[in-house]
């Protein structure tokens, strides 16, 4: 199905428009959104898929708000028994932050071979020796040495490897590496969405405009889109699925605009490391 808001000056044309699908359960790719979306039947979820404003003279006016508010209404009044409403999102710039990352730490090794070989004297470095990186805590050193055996390469040489992988997009049909890349990109998706924030707020901005709505982070998705766009936006077609719980919309509204908190349930936090939990 598929709800728009219309003005009578654009008779003809949406300002904002939603699709949902009504399913029996919360979709995990988007194959199951094909595959549901055409019959209604007797659903338990109602998942928003696609929430595209028109206009963009109207950025700054939330219509996909008060869109969704309107649609759930709606449903409601057709299914009374309908209770779980969630999403189906992209993490737009997930492998953009992701490259920049591991460009950072190639820029630097990049500045320390020329520092040492305009030196006047040479330094062994030991074999059991990490390099220095930009940000030491993107992989781990068990992560590395998974991803070594994954990649075929000398575990200093990964984070070169992973960055030909998300910028070339050539690998992800090895099913091998895709399976060995799961832990590791589903860990950095959830700190990417949890950890990574601008004055206060996520990075993404589809996670800020649910959170601001009142829903929780419900679960992460490996290989949910694996689209051409699926991929390239988002590493491994990664997604997740937001949820609103209507008798928790307010609360978790007042909690995310006084204090900044993001509810998030064990499907996103269980990727995270001891330390990367609150």
């Amino acid at each position: 199905r598929c709800f728009a808001f219309f003005h009578p000056s654009l008779p003809d044309e949406p300002l904002v428009f939603v699709h949902v699908a009504l399913m029996p359960h919360i979709p995990a790719t988007m194959s199951e959104i094909d595959q549901f979306a055409s019959s209604d039947g007797n659903p338990e979820v109602a998942t928003f898929y696609s929430i595209t404003s028109t206009q963009p003279g109207l950025s700054g006016v939330d219509l996909g708000h008060f869109l969704i508010q309107r649609v759930v209404q709606v449903l409601r009044v057709e299914f009374p028994h309908l209770q779980v409403f969630t999403t189906l999102s992209p993490l737009p710039r997930f492998r953009s932050w992701l490259v920049e990352k591991l460009q950072m730490y190639q820029q630097q090794q990049q500045r320390q071979r020329q520092q040492q070989q305009s030196s006047n004297f040479t330094t062994t470095q030991n074999d059991n020796e990490r390099p220095k990186f930009a940000d030491p805590t993107l992989l781990t050193q068990s992560e590395e040495v998974l991803l070594s055996s994954a990649f075929k390469c000398d575990y200093r040489n990964v984070k070169e490897k992973l960055l030909e992988l998300l910028e070339t997009q050539h690998g992800w049909d090895n099913e091998e590496l895709t399976e060995a890349l799961r832990p590791v990109l589903m860990r950095l998706a959830a700190r990417y969405l949890l950890r990574e924030k601008h004055r206060g707020r996520p990075l993404d901005g589809v996670a800020k405009f649910h959170i601001r709505n009142g829903a929780e982070m419900y679960r992460l998705n490996y290989l949910a889109d694996t689209s051409r766009t699926g991929l390239h936006n988002s590493a491994a077609g990664i997604m997740v699925n937001y949820r609103y719980l209507l008798d928790k919309m307010d609360e978790n509204h007042v909690k995310y605009e006084l204090h900044g908190r993001i509810v998030a349930q064990p499907g996103i936090t269980q990727w995270l490391q001891n330390d990367e939990v609150d």
